[in-house]
């Protein structure tokens, strides 16, 4: 995990006993994810589980609700309905983040865009400076090849929420750098999911997730935060830059006597010159 992370589990369709909460806030966790809704319906121990989270004061509740497969364009209000039902007004109150999940085929981008204007008016909103509130869990595969966008509600029209990223590579690591999507950027990553629930752990057999704790509590991202990316890639862009001024008037031999001033620029001119590994001939 990397500075202000946090951990968060999801074990959604099984009751969470008090000696569980407490083995796994031991354990370092501090929010919990319950799904409200299936797509189809609703885990009976929904609203135990988030009630006693609430009670014991220890972790924080977020809600995620399901689209369901095929989901089309005017059921996205009625499926986040379906996922708010019947949680008592104290305990809805407890839920600072709620989240629209997107992991089945067919799901129309229209479907999604009506499921978070219909949270906006039930009162998860972000605010700049203030707590997450509202997001997407979803997955690189899931988002390219079962959402169906179109010309209003497009690939990368919804970075005004954050994104809860699914990756099971049961490594407490971020890995939206690598596999960017949506037009996310890697500071607006609030949670990455990195194991399913395959793995026993207090009693339970938990989904794990990271989260950047700065961001979920309002905290403005810090610099590490922001567009990584975009400053490894300038790094690159200036020393490629220099090596194609520098490629213009040397040949191999003189590489040599570059080698010693800087090594690792030798290296890559000796290579774009040669195609042979420098020191390897």
């Amino acid at each position: 995990m990397e500075a202000g992370d946090i951990l968060g589990f999801d074990n959604s369709f099984d009751y969470l006993t008090e000696a569980e909460h407490d083995c796994l806030a031991a354990g370092g966790y501090r929010i919990h994810m319950q799904c409200g809704y299936t797509g189809i319906a609703r885990p009976l121990a929904r609203v135990p589980n988030l009630t006693l989270v609430r009670d014991k004061g220890v972790m924080t509740n977020v809600l995620y609700i399901s689209l369901p497969q095929n989901a089309q364009p005017g059921t996205g209000a009625y499926h986040m309905e379906q996922g708010l039902a019947g949680i008592p007004d104290d305990i809805l109150a407890s839920i600072q983040m709620v989240a629209v999940d997107v992991e089945l085929p067919g799901i129309t981008a229209a479907a999604i865009r009506e499921s978070l204007e219909y949270l906006k008016n039930r009162g998860w909103v972000n605010t700049p400076g203030g707590p997450a509130r509202l997001g997407i869990y979803t997955s690189l595969n899931a988002w390219n090849n079962y959402v169906v966008f179109d010309a209003m509600n497009t690939p990368t029209s919804f970075t005004d929420v954050w994104l809860l990223n699914a990756f099971w590579d049961w490594a407490q690591d971020r890995d939206f750098e690598r596999f960017p999507y949506g037009g996310w950027a890697p500071w607006q990553v609030i949670c990455e999911q990195y194991t399913g629930g395959d793995i026993p752990e207090c009693g339970q057999t938990l989904d794990r997730d990271v989260w950047n704790l700065r961001l979920f509590q309002g905290e403005p991202p810090q610099e590490d935060d922001m567009d990584t990316n975009l400053r490894k890639i300038q790094a690159a862009g200036a020393f490629f830059d220099k090596a194609s001024a520098v490629i213009r008037t040397t040949n191999p031999e003189q590489v040599k006597t570059l080698a010693e001033q800087d090594p690792q620029l030798a290296a890559v001119i000796y290579y774009l010159l040669t195609g042979k590994a420098f020191g390897t001939d």
